[in-house]
Parts: C-alpha cells; structure tokens; sequence
C-alpha cells in the first residue's frame, strides 16, 4: 500500500520589504525551511513583488530556491527570469511562480530558501512575499 503525501515543514513570508539588488541573495525575511525527513519532495514557489515608486527602465528578476546546506547551491529547475514593467507610481509588479520541480534528498536536515537578483539594483521593486510549499512523495 502507498503512503499518502505529506507536507513538510512549508513557509508562507509575508510583511516583506525586501529590495532587489544587483546580485542573487537570499531574501531576508523569508527564513529557510527544513526538509526533516530523507525523500523526494515536490518543491511549490511563488514570490510576490512590488513597485514602491517609478520604475524607468526594465529589469531583468531573476528568483531560485537554494539549498543553504549539505553542499550549498541553487536546486536545479528551481528558477524563473522575467523582465520587470515601466511604471509610474507604486503597484503590484508581479505574482512570479517558479516551476514545480522534484528533489531528491538522503539527508534530514536540507534547509531550502528562496534567492533574487538582477543585473543591477532596483530600488524601488520589492519582495513582498514568498512562499516554498514542500511535499513529500515518497
């Protein structure tokens, strides 16, 4: 008999004020969960970003879940580019989904958080919020 899918440990950051900046960092606020149990999971993402004021130019945003520990670096699938909007006033730029993707792990304590950047600082587009939705599939 299978085993039904479990979620582990997912996190939902809201109240962020994040700005983008010219290189990928983790997004402060949006602390790493942790998967606790060895297996194949399907990672769910998404981030939300606004504009607090004019925008002139576009921007190239990229977002990556990287895994922080156990050989650190970006989970491979776990991306998404999109070119910012010209804007004039503060709005809501963008509700960005990255692709669902399997990972594998035999470790228990693989810490997964969420990474932005551009080719150059943006200071007036923010992450708002962002949420990493892991289930376990066996």
């Amino acid at each position: 008999m299978l085993n039904p899918p479990l979620v582990i440990a997912g996190g939902y950051y809201t109240g962020l004020s994040y700005t983008v900046t010219s290189s990928q960092a983790a997004i402060t606020g949006a602390t790493a969960i942790t998967l606790s149990q060895p297996g194949t999971y399907l990672l769910f993402s998404n981030a939300r970003l606004d504009s607090t004021g004019a925008i002139a130019a576009s921007h190239t945003i990229t977002l990556n879940l990287y895994r922080t520990n156990n050989t650190a670096g970006n989970i491979t699938g776990a991306q998404q580019a999109f070119v910012s909007q010209i804007v004039t006033a503060a709005q809501t730029e963008n509700i960005i989904a990255l692709p669902v993707v399997a990972y594998t792990t035999s470790n228990s304590n693989d810490a997964i958080t969420m990474y932005v950047g551009s080719g150059d600082a943006v200071s007036n587009l923010q992450v708002i919020s962002v949420s990493i939705l892991p289930i376990r599939i066996y």
